[in-house]
């Protein structure tokens, strides 16, 4: 297991951030009509393939090359860049099993509880 820093983490959740609203951006340009969104479909992100699926509010984007996966199921619109604990461990996991260590104590990446708890100590939010 990885062991990162507070200040790797920070950095993790930025790029991320970056990187869904490109997706995000992206997708929603591909039709003006919301009601048509595509289902399913290949992006392009700074030289990058990224698969998309439509699901409910939101869309799920998997890079092609490496399986990273970036879960923007809600808010797409009003919120781009939007972090939460769903999203991001989602993302960790598809990445990389990592134990962020914060003040004495160890947080897990697959851990939901500890997501949550990490971006309220970082003040991370939208």
């Amino acid at each position: 297991m990885k062991k990162i820093t507070e200040k790797e983490f920070i950095e993790i959740t930025k790029d991320f951030s970056d990187i869904q609203q490109q997706l995000v951006c992206a997708y929603l340009a591909l039709t003006k009509n919301e009601k048509n969104w595509p289902k399913h479909g290949v992006i392009k992100i700074n030289q990058e393939s990224w698969g998309f699926k439509k699901h409910g509010a939101g869309v799920c984007f998997t890079k092609c090359a490496t399986g990273e996966l970036i879960d923007a199921h809600d808010d797409m619109e009003k919120s781009p860049r939007k972090l939460d604990a769903w999203r991001i461990q989602n993302y960790l996991s598809s990445i990389e099993e990592m134990e962020i260590e914060l003040l004495g104590k160890h947080y897990h990446s697959h851990n939901d509880d500890d997501i949550e708890e990490l971006l309220r100590t970082c003040h991370i939010n939208n």
